[in-house]
């Protein structure tokens, strides 16, 4: 079969004639076709746990897609439903009220928020780095 001058077509024939020839297995069934949802379940993935105002909170095993697109479109938002709604996908939906009935305050508040993405995104930080990491944002731009 010869190449087509439709772009697309074409487009379609290379990319099937450059397709992997997959083994069947865990991921592929017998024609080759990888399952995205098998690949991912038989991965490993770490669950971490963190002690927040007394309470253990399981974070997710990897930063959700949904918290890094409304952190975006909440960037500059100052708005408490929009911060609810991130640390709910974090932390848990009812998690910023029972910290807020544990008296946490604002600097922990901040400390945390800074914290957890970071960890759950598998950076090595410990809550001390952090905490000392905005210390010296604030110095350095006290406002």
């Amino acid at each position: 079969m010869g190449k087509s001058g439709n772009p697309a077509k074409r487009a379609q024939q290379e990319t099937e004639s450059d397709a992997p020839v997959y083994e069947p297995g865990e991921t592929a069934d017998e024609y080759g076709t990888e399952d995205f949802d098998a690949f991912w379940s038989s991965r490993t993935r770490r669950v971490r746990k963190t002690r927040v105002m007394g309470q253990d909170v399981i974070l997710p095993p990897a930063l959700p897609l949904r918290f890094e697109m409304e952190a975006r479109r909440v960037e500059r938002s100052k708005s408490d439903e929009d911060v609810r709604r991130l640390v709910g996908i974090l932390f848990g939906e009812d998690a910023l009220d029972g910290w807020i009935e544990r008296g946490m305050d604002s600097e922990q508040f901040a400390v945390l928020l800074a914290w957890g993405p970071r960890k759950i995104a598998g950076h090595d930080i410990t809550l001390a780095e952090v905490a000392d990491m905005l210390e010296r944002a604030q110095t350095e731009d006290p406002q």
